[in-house]
């Protein structure tokens, strides 16, 4: 009769844990953002038309906090050092944006600060950017104004394009335009009205990973009234850079 009982019990143990099914597994650990970090090398560094330093190597990191369905935040951290410079120039930015959507355009509003560690100082301004992608090639520009010492305003539209060559390689194409208006990014020769520069860009990328992209470009850099009495202005330059998703 006991053992009568016992198979019974057993019988039902095995049937309750069939019906109810697999064990629940503990939710997987997640976090509220993305981000990226990348280092890389640039021959020059060229910053809005102007050539600041050459072999200059440098590092990044970027995080993406959503806010909500159509919100984002974007902030960041960027430091260089031309390591070929009479000045011994090297900057760190840090950087804020808030990503939105509006008439149809992607936007971007934020701010940079701008610190030079070796020559001394630092600004900082505000900036807009629009967007569109027009399925043949992404459009966009954008402008900024600096808040400090250097004054006046920026503006710069471009074009981009992405092919993808195979699974893993991407050709990348990119020129732009820029307009200054009373704009003296620490070199008084960045004070002329006018237009800036001008820039071509032929890039390759290989996503080496599902999460690390190895990015190589070459690119031109040309002169325009702004900048035309700068001797090294019109220049080729080109870099590389590792970048790893997380």
């Amino acid at each position: 009769m006991i053992k009568t009982r016992l198979i019974a019990s057993l019988a039902a143990l095995v049937a309750a844990s069939a019906v109810a099914g697999p064990a629940i597994e503990d939710p997987a650990c997640t976090v509220p953002f993305t981000g990226e970090l990348s280092v890389g090398y640039e021959t020059n560094y060229i910053f809005r038309g102007v050539n600041l330093g050459e072999d200059s190597p440098w590092a990044s990191i970027g995080l993406n906090l959503p806010l909500n369905e159509k919100l984002s935040l974007d902030v960041g951290t960027w430091y260089i050092n031309s390591t070929n410079n009479p000045d011994n120039f090297d900057e760190l930015d840090t950087y804020a944006f808030l990503n939105f959507s509006v008439l149809g355009l992607d936007a971007s509003f934020g701010g940079t600060w701008y610190q030079f560690p070796e020559p001394g100082g630092n600004t900082g301004e505000l900036s807009l950017g629009l967007s569109k992608d027009l399925k043949i090639f992404e459009l966009g520009g954008f402008t900024a104004f600096d808040m400090g010492d250097v004054g006046g305003w920026y503006f710069e539209t471009r074009a981009l394009r992405t092919l993808a060559l195979t699974d893993c390689l991407d050709l990348n194409l990119g020129s732009g335009i820029s307009f200054t208006q009373d704009y003296s990014f620490r070199t008084p020769y960045l004070g002329a009205d006018g237009w800036n520069h001008a820039y071509v860009r032929l890039g390759l990328g290989w996503h080496m990973t599902e999460s690390a992209t190895l990015n190589t470009y070459i690119g031109g850099n040309f002169a325009l009234n702004a900048l035309e009495t700068i001797d090294d202005a019109n220049r080729l330059h080109g870099g590389a850079s590792v970048s790893v998703a997380f």
